[in-house]
């Protein structure tokens, strides 16, 4: 501790030699002679090999103390951290449970949650089976999007138009990683399962308002009916 101090000190000193230094060369010279004041000049110690270590340690002690405080660099976000589970997890094929939706989907598709809560911060697993056809009008995510091919073929396209011709065909053992905000559409071919790996709350944002099943009525035969709640 008692060299460290020293380091700070010493390189404290050399900042302040430097300082008035650097105002003697910025002052004309008056014949042969500097100019009252710069006598300093002649009192600049040249560092021994003991200040140079001195020197080295204050510096390191500085970047040292910089890199843990976390007022500086901040903590890290609570969506950010991967918590993991208390005990191992283990799904064979046989135990997934498919259930209807999600809801932001077009009816018809089936999801199946493998790990953690798509409502909930924090990093979730989770499958979406859809049948052939199916369309996922163009939309947006806040968060990054990380997604696996199992079965059939993701055909996936960028922008904010779906256009069937500009998709990517993507078929099972396929990979890729979206950006959040990025504007992408989906259309499978035969029953397709893809597998998303992201940090939630999941959020699906579309372009159109109106390809949005949330926001549609629900048709009349399902209304309820008037007088009960």
């Amino acid at each position: 501790m008692q060299q460290k101090v020293k380091g700070f000190e010493y390189v404290k000193e050399a900042f302040l030699q430097y300082s008035e230094l650097k105002k003697c060369l910025l002052v004309p010279v008056q014949g042969n002679r500097l100019v009252k004041g710069c006598s300093f000049i002649k009192k600049i110690r040249i560092p021994s090999p003991d200040h140079y270590i001195l020197l080295f340690a204050g510096l390191l002690s500085m970047l040292f103390a910089t890199s843990c405080d976390p007022v500086v660099h901040g903590e890290e976000p609570a969506q950010m951290r991967d918590t993991p589970p208390e005990q191992a997890i283990i799904v064979r094929p046989d135990d997934v449970v498919w259930q209807e939706g999600p809801e932001s989907f077009e009816p018809g598709s089936e999801f199946a949650v493998l790990e953690g809560d798509p409502g909930d911060t924090g990093v979730f697993n989770m499958r979406i089976k859809m049948p052939d056809g199916f369309v996922i009008a163009p939309h947006t995510h806040p968060n990054v999007e990380r997604v696996t091919v199992l079965a059939g073929t993701f055909n996936l396209g960028h922008g904010e138009t779906l256009d069937e011709d500009a998709a990517e065909a993507l078929e099972a053992g396929s990979y890729f990683s979206l950006p959040p905000e990025m504007p992408h559409f989906a259309i499978a071919e035969r029953e397709t399962i893809i597998q998303l790996k992201t940090i939630g709350p999941w959020v699906i944002n579309y372009i159109n308002p109106e390809d949005d099943p949330r926001l549609r009525e629900a048709p009349a035969s399902l209304a309820e009916p008037a007088g009960k709640k």
